[in-house]
């Protein structure tokens, strides 16, 4: 019973450890934080916002982020949710990539 029991402890910490980033690991929508930048530093490519949602959402979300780079140290973190993180990587319950 013992070794069944270690055997589900070990499996489980080799488990990734997966967080959603908009609303969870960050307080806000980095897509939407991504276009205003955009508008705020190139204006001239914020218009051609319109087009580029004809490509589909992943191809507009690529199309955004290529053409800001959102400042991770302003980003509004879940500290709360960062500590949990943090604590369950040190407990070897999953990786933090």
């Amino acid at each position: 019973m013992a070794s069944a029991v270690s055997a589900t402890a070990e499996g489980v910490a080799k488990r990734p450890l997966c967080v959603d980033l908009d609303g969870t690991l960050v307080k806000s929508d980095t897509l939407v934080d991504s276009l205003l930048l955009l508008v705020r530093a190139q204006p001239m490519q914020a218009a051609r916002v319109p087009l580029w949602l004809r490509g589909g959402k992943a191809a507009f979300k690529a199309r955004v982020a290529a053409q800001v780079n959102l400042d991770v140290a302003h980003l509004p973190w879940n500290r709360e949710v960062l500590q949990y993180l943090r604590r369950s990587g040190r407990r070897g319950e999953g990786s933090i990539l």
